[in-house]
């Protein structure tokens, strides 16, 4: 089970929680294109919120292992990416922890 984010959303957990989060850009891609990679920038990076596990699911998603996060911390998660066809897409969500 996952919680999916568009860009621009927002998820709210726990510093004790882990659960993943799907960030979607299947409206991003044209016909035929499908992510080939993908990367995490977490701002602010404070160490304490990690994004493990980044996982391409049907060359579409891009689903990652949220764990851990400091109380009160709003984090911008961005996703940026690199279809097939060489384009390159960034998703923008935020994870706010309480």
């Amino acid at each position: 089970m996952s919680t999916e984010v568009i860009a621009g959303e927002i998820i709210v957990k726990q510093p004790y929680e882990e659960f993943i989060v799907r960030m979607d850009f299947t409206n991003l891609l044209k016909y035929g294109d499908t992510i080939a990679s993908a990367s995490v920038i977490i701002t602010p990076n404070d160490h304490t919120l990690f994004l493990n596990n980044i996982t391409i699911v049907d060359g579409l998603y891009v689903d990652m292992l949220a764990l851990s996060g400091t109380y009160g911390t709003k984090y911008k998660v961005s996703i940026q990416t690199v279809t097939t066809s060489g384009y390159k897409y960034e998703g923008d969500g935020i994870l706010k922890v309480l």
